[in-house]
């Protein structure tokens, strides 16, 4: 018996769309939080934030290995702001 192949496609669309509006969100709530524990002091300073939805993993990646410090020292910080907008991440990785 074969499946409706339709149906197949939107539950996949549903995914990706749940995916990328969480993915967005992760994102906005870490310039959040960047912006209220640092300010303007990370202004220039380049960074890639990479959220896999699949292991509900977070990485923040710097060319910087004291900023990249700084984060891991605001690491319990950081995990409480994500909770507050009711994030919650398996891991979160700063390098």
């Amino acid at each position: 018996m074969m499946k409706d192949i339709g149906s197949l496609f939107e539950k996949r669309k549903i995914a990706l769309s749940r995916s990328q509006d969480k993915t967005s969100l992760v994102k906005q709530s870490l310039q959040g939080f960047l912006l209220e524990r640092f300010g303007d002091n990370l202004k220039g300073l380049s960074f890639r934030v990479d959220y896999n939805a699949k292991d509900n993993s977070l990485a923040i990646t710097t060319d910087s290995k004291i900023i990249a410090n700084e984060l891991s020292l605001q690491l319990h910080d950081l995990t409480e702001y994500l909770k507050k907008t009711k994030l919650n991440l398996s891991r979160i990785l700063i390098r």
